[in-house]
C-alpha cells in the first residue's frame, strides 16, 4: 500500500529516508514485496540495487539483495520438510524475485554481520546435498553461503535455463508473427549481458563456458535474439568480451564464418545451382592481431629500438595462413615470390629491412622457386626472419582481404553431386599457384556425403536447414564451393 503509489516516481525512489539510507527498494526487499513491485522499482531507479541500506534502526546494513535473502532460510526449511506443493511454489517465486535483484547487481557479496565476522572465506554449504530423515538440522541452506552471490551455482543454473527458455520463446513468437515485437524479460536480458560482458580476468573462462552452453542449446534464430540484445547503444554481438563475441558471431554466421545480405539478389540461379555473394570472416580476428604486431613493432623501431624486430614473426604468420587453409609450405613459397626473405650470406641477426636484404628483393633467381621444402625450411630457420608490412599487405590484397580483414567470396551452392565433383576436379587441375593462375581458386568446399565424419560438413548440413533466410531453399543444395569474390 505504501510502495505502489510511488514506485513509478524516480525522485521519490531516490529518497534515502530521514535517517541513514533506506530507499523504497530496500523497504520492498525487506518486506518481501511482489515481483511486479520490485521490477517496477528497479525500472524506475535501477541503481538502487547497488546502494547499501545503512544506519537504519533495527536493520542490518546490506544491499536490497542482502535484505531480501534474509527470508530464504525459513522458505528453504519449509520446502525441504513439507510435501505440499504450496511451499515449493513459494520458494520458486522467492527465487524469481531474488534473481531479479541479483542481475541488477551481480557483483553483490553477502554483508550480514555473520559474514563480516567470518570473512568471505567462511565455510560454505552445497545446496545440492541430500536431505535425510527430514532432519531440519541437516538441511543445507544457500542462505548460509559466505561467498559472492555470483558463485552460487544453483542460481547460475537457474539463470542459464531462464536465458535459454526466453530466447526460444521470443524466436518462436517472432516466427509466428513477425510484426509482433517480442522481447526477453529484464532478468534474462541482464543475466545475459552480465555473462557476455563481464571482464573479471579470473572469471572470464567460467562465464564463457556458460555462454557456450547456452549457445549450443539454441537454434540459430534464438541465438540471433540474444545476439541483438542492446547494451549502451550496441548489440551484444558487437560489445561482448572477445571470446564470447566470437562464439556468438560464429553461431549466427553461415557455417560459422560467412555473412550475406538477405536483400542481395543471387549472381546466378538455375535448377541445380545458386551463386551468392558473401563475406568471409574466418580470419578477421587473426588479421587484426597481425596488424597490431606490425603497428607495435614499427612504433618500437621509431623509438630507436632494434629494427630487426620490425615485422610479423614467421610462426604468427603461418598460424594466420593455417586459418585460411594455406599450408606452411605454400606460405613459404608465397613469401619467396614476394621477396620477403633473408638472402644467403646474411647473418642471423640481420633484418629483412637491411640494405643487403632490400637489394635482394629484386634479385630472386628462378632456381629459388624450385627449391624443395627441406631447403626452404633451412632457409627460413635463419634467425630474425619476419614478414614485412609491405609483404603482408601484398599477401592480403592477393587473397582478397579488405582493410578490416574480411574477404569477399562467392558461395556456389550445387544440388548435383556429379556437377560438384567435376567442377572441383577441374579447378584443382587448373589452379596454378601464384598470380598467373588461370582460374578462380577454391577456398573451401562442403559435401553432405561427408557429414558423418567431417564437423564442417555437419555444420553445413545444419545451417542449410536453420539459416534458410534468403528464401532460396538452401536445403536443396547438398554441396557448395567457396570461391574468391571480386567487384563487378
Amino acid at each position: 500500500l505504501l510502495i505502489k503509489p510511488i514506485m513509478g516516481n524516480e525522485s521519490i525512489c531516490r529518497m534515502e529516508g530521514s535517517k541513514g539510507v533506506d530507499l523504497p527498494l530496500h523497504i520492498a526487499a525487506r518486506f518481501g514485496c511482489s515481483f511486479e513491485i520490485l521490477e517496477k522499482l528497479l525500472r524506475t531507479y535501477p541503481e538502487a540495487a547497488t546502494r547499501t541500506c545503512r544506519e537504519v534502526e533495527g536493520v542490518e546494513d546490506g544491499c536490497a539483495l542482502d535484505l531480501f535473502e534474509k527470508k530464504r532460510s525459513m522458505l528453504e526449511m519449509d520446502a525441504a520438510t513439507s510435501s505440499e506443493n504450496k511451499n515449493t511454489d513459494q520458494l520458486e517465486d522467492f527465487e524469481r524475485r531474488s534473481n531479479l535483484l541479483f542481475v541488477h547487481y551481480p557483483m553483490a557479496c553477502p554483508q550480514t554481520s555473520l559474514s563480516k565476522k567470518l570473512g568471505m572465506n567462511g565455510t560454505t554449504t552445497s545446496s545440492t546435498m541430500s536431505i535425510s530423515n527430514n532432519n531440519s538440522s541437516a538441511v543445507p541452506l544457500r542462505s548460509n553461503l559466505m561467498i559472492p552471490y555470483r558463485k552460487d551455482m544453483a542460481r547460475i543454473r537457474r539463470l542459464v535455463d531462464l536465458i535459454t527458455r526466453e530466447a526460444t520463446r521470443v524466436a518462436s513468437e517472432t516466427a509466428v508473427n513477425k510484426k509482433k515485437k517480442s522481447t526477453v524479460s529484464d532478468t534474462a536480458r541482464l543475466a545475459w549481458l552480465w555473462l557476455t560482458t563481464c571482464d573479471i580476468e579470473e572469471e572470464i573462462d567460467e562465464y564463457a563456458a556458460l555462454v557456450e552452453k547456452i549457445l549450443t542449446q539454441l537454434s540459430s534464430s534464438a541465438v540471433k535474439v540474444l545476439a541483438h540484445i542492446e547494451w549502451n547503444g550496441l548489440f551484444v554481438k558487437d560489445c561482448a568480451v572477445s571470446r564470447c563475441r566470437q562464439m556468438i558471431l560464429s553461431r549466427i554466421r553461415f557455417v560459422g564464418r560467412y555473412e550475406w545480405s538477405t536483400l542481395d539478389f543471387p549472381l546466378h540461379k538455375s535448377d541445380t545451382c545458386l551463386v551468392m555473394r558473401a563475406k568471409d570472416f574466418i580470419a578477421s580476428e587473426e588479421y587484426h592481431k597481425m596488424r597490431k604486431i606490425l603497428e607495435d613493432s614499427a612504433a618500437a623501431a621509431s623509438e630507436g629500438q632494434d629494427t630487426s624486430d620490425v615485422g610479423i614473426p614467421l610462426r604468427s604468420f603461418f598460424n594466420f595462413c593455417k586459418i585460411l587453409g594455406i599450408s606452411e609450405s605454400e606460405a613459404k613459397h608465397d613469401l619467396r615470390k614476394r621477396g620477403n626473405y633473408f638472402p644467403r650470406g646474411c647473418s642471423s641477426s640481420s633484418s629483412i629491412h637491411s640494405g643487403v636484404a632490400q637489394k635482394s628483393l629484386h634479385s630472386i633467381q628462378e632456381a629459388n622457386e624450385e627449391e624443395d621444402d627441406a631447403e626452404l625450411d633451412e632457409f627460413y630457420v635463419e634467425g630474425g626472419v619476419k614478414v614485412s608490412a609491405s609483404t603482408f599487405e601484398s599477401f592480403c590484397n592477393f587473397h582478397g582481404f579488405d582493410s578490416k580483414g574480411i574477404r569477399k567470396v562467392v558461395i556456389k551452392f550445387i544440388s548435383n553431386k556429379h556437377q560438384f565433383e567435376r567442377e572441383r576436379a577441374i579447378r584443382d587441375i587448373l589452379n596454378m599457384k601464384g598470380p598467373d593462375r588461370p582460374v578462380v581458386p577454391i577456398l573451401e568446399d562442403y559435401d553432405l556425403d561427408r557429414m558423418i565424419y567431417s564437423p564442417k560438413d555437419a555444420l553445413y548440413a545444419k545451417d542449410i536447414q536453420e539459416k534458410n533466410e534468403c528464401s532460396y531453399d538452401l536445403f536443396r543444395y547438398k554441396y557448395a564451393l567457396v570461391l574468391t569474390g571480386a567487384d563487378r
